[in-house]
């Protein structure tokens, strides 16, 4: 994959608005007392609970989350007993999570570009891991 695919990927999923709101934006959604107790329910996995997953930091959530997780996930019974909203915030959160790693690893070269390499590499990581996938994307259409 080159650079001008990725950045058909990120532009496809920015055209789906799955990062319209970031976390950061957004009501606290996961905290409403009646969501807790149906998402503790619904396990990703046979020792993570939506519930679980919503809690961790993002970087760790990334990298427990597996795409077929994920499919599984929003395929389930218990995952379409949800409300609309409820069923929107959270799918937004897991496309923001799954997706995360490919964003990182395309606005690294274009972020130290912009920059004109004054930083170092680990600095330039330590910088990008705190963005939203959303400003990731801006790195690269910036870059392009």
């Amino acid at each position: 994959m080159d650079r001008s695919d990725a950045m058909m990927i990120m532009e496809f999923l920015c055209r789906l608005r799955l990062f319209e709101q970031s976390v950061a934006e957004q009501k606290r959604w996961y905290d409403d007392e009646k969501l807790n107790g149906k998402a503790k329910d619904i396990m990703i996995k046979p020792d993570l609970s939506l519930h679980d997953l919503v809690q961790l930091r993002p970087e760790e959530a990334a990298k427990l989350l597996k795409y077929k997780d994920c499919l599984d996930l929003v395929t389930s019974e218990e995952f379409r007993e949800l409300s609309n909203r409820s069923r929107k915030a959270y799918t937004v959160y897991l496309c923001e999570k799954t997706a995360r790693r490919f964003f990182l690893r395309w606005a690294l070269d274009p972020f130290m570009d912009l920059i004109h390499y004054r930083l170092p590499l680990l600095c330039c990581d330590m910088i990008i891991e705190n963005l939203e996938n959303k400003d990731l994307h801006n790195i690269c259409l910036a870059r392009s």
